[in-house]
């Protein structure tokens, strides 16, 4: 890192940071990588110009990096999985994969910071464009040496081939205007502004699935259409049939557009002890996609498009009372209320009526209105403490869920992720805990002179959301840290499972 002034008006800052890491803690024997590995370059750029008042900020980075990808391993007690009744246990440590299992991202961006001091109001300008590229593989559960075992002990086991890839492209761009200033004999501050985003992004999902039946005297089917492959596995292995008669997997594609605008406005005013504020925001957001589902390798489509078109406005507010205790301590009671909400939209994957839980190709607005009250300050030169109740109702929360598939179930895939939401509440309160709501009860201290000594008790009764069926669906055949055969060679076999997308 390198900092230098260029005169009275003019400083710059220029950094970089190069990473090479090639080893980890997990380990695939097959290629003698570690999935953990991580290697690459960040770097930055910064010029600043400050004269009268003016002020301005250039900023510039970029990174390109492979980062550590997804790891997942099987544990399966015996009578479980019906493609393994005799059980599986994989060590996490030392994990074969014949498939590839990479994660790479390469991002760009540029943000100019502008303030202009207009002798009385403050103008503000952020100005930000942003490029992100990203590709991650996900290999297999279990290599072709663990299936030829398994397949030896008369069990179908798993498909070794198996391949999800994720490419991901994202164009950003942002620009946020403020005026910010004071009034009344400075008791009075506000601040008025708007905003505007505009996001482009284009998801690619590819799955490779058998294109032939496995069993456990099966053939694995491999390859291309045009190049075909099968490696029989053990002497009972039977030929593949040719040609393959099933499909080698699917690509979905799905570019979506979305756009925000928003303007926003606060005003806080003081009167003696008292503290008065309020923050007013309407925001409108538009979210396009359209999703295709072809063939891998062929292009042959496999469903017809689908277009989705999501649009929203919301208002949201927050206001806030305080009141200075006297003394020497600066304590502080206050009491605040408010709403937000996160903006819903549509959800990149393809779906299978094979699923346990239907894929959903949008998801609407999570909505939240708060309560909270408290006090906060020092009891002594050394002694910080907050008490506080807090009381959030939310609509429709949006949770991150799968839709159940594993290469083990009728889907004979890895899972697909999507937002999900739901009709659920959520009350934090010190007292009158329910099983539907989640309370929470805090105290702390922090003694920063002395020692820092934060002390909670925080008490949550799991709440699930809509996650909740799809944990059953996606874990109800996998068990943690359960041993197979005693006496088995399948004690020391690996096996990674693919992540979803």
């Amino acid at each position: 890192m390198v900092n230098a002034a260029l005169g009275d008006d003019w400083a710059v800052r220029i950094g970089a940071e190069w990473i090479s890491q090639a080893k980890g803690f997990d380990r695939n024997p097959d290629s003698g990588q570690y999935y953990d590995h991580t290697s690459g370059w960040l770097a930055r750029g910064q010029i600043r110009y400050r004269h009268g008042p003016l002020d301005v900020n250039l900023l510039v980075d970029g990174q390109d990096m492979t980062l550590p990808t997804f790891l997942n391993v099987y544990d399966a007690a015996p009578g479980v999985l019906t493609a393994i009744p005799l059980g599986y246990s994989a060590n996490r440590f030392d994990v074969g994969s014949n498939a590839t299992n990479l994660t790479e991202q390469k991002t760009q961006r540029v943000q100019l910071v502008a303030n202009l001091d207009l002798d009385g109001a403050m103008l503000t300008s952020t100005s930000m464009a942003s490029h992100l590229s990203s590709q991650q593989y996900d290999g297999s559960a279990i290599d072709l040496a663990t299936e030829a075992q398994l397949q030896a002990q008369g069990e179908v086991g798993i498909y070794p081939l198996l391949q999800l890839h994720t490419d991901v492209t994202d164009r950003t761009l942002y620009e946020d205007l403020h005026l910010a200033g004071k009034a009344l004999g400075g008791r009075l501050e506000w601040l008025g502004g708007a905003e505007i985003l505009d996001q482009q992004d284009h998801y690619a999902l590819t799955s490779a699935t058998s294109p032939c039946a496995l069993t456990a005297r099966s053939g694995i089917c491999g390859g291309t259409p045009t190049a075909p492959i099968c490696d029989e596995l053990t002497p009972a292995s039977m030929a593949c049939p040719m040609p393959f008669l099933g499909s080698f997997g699917t690509v979905t594609s799905t570019p979506q557009h979305y756009t925000s605008e928003a303007i926003y406005g606060s005003l806080r005013y003081k009167l003696d002890r008292f503290t008065l504020a309020g923050e007013a925001r309407y925001t409108h957001d538009r979210k396009t996609a359209t999703q295709t589902a072809t063939a891998l390798y062929t292009g042959a489509q496999t469903a017809a498009p689908n277009d989705y078109d999501f649009s929203a406005g919301r208002a949201s507010y927050t206001a806030t009372v305080s009141y200075a205790l006297p003394g020497a301590w600066h304590d502080l009671l206050y009491a605040k209320t408010g709403t937000g909400y996160r903006a819903g939209g549509v959800n990149n994957g393809s779906a299978t009526s094979l699923s346990p839980i239907p894929f959903q190709p949008t998801y609407g607005d999570e909505e939240t209105t708060s309560y909270e009250i408290g006090i906060k300050g020092n009891l002594g030169a050394h002694i910080y403490f907050t008490a506080d109740g807090y009381l959030a109702r939310t609509t429709h929360a949006i949770a991150r869920i799968t839709d159940g598939c594993t290469p083990l179930n009728a889907c004979k895939r890895g899972p697909t992720s999507f937002h999900a939401g739901e009709r659920r509440g959520a009350l934090c309160l010190p007292l009158q805990p329910t099983a539907h709501f989640r309370r929470r009860c805090q105290f702390s201290l922090l003694m920063p002179q002395l020692f820092a000594a934060p002390l909670a008790r925080i008490c949550a009764p799991d709440t699930q959301l809509a996650c909740g069926e799809a944990r059953k669906a996606t874990t109800s055949a996998i068990s943690p840290a359960v041993p197979i055969r005693p006496n088995g060679d399948a004690a020391s076999k690996k096996a990674s499972a693919p992540s979803g997308a």
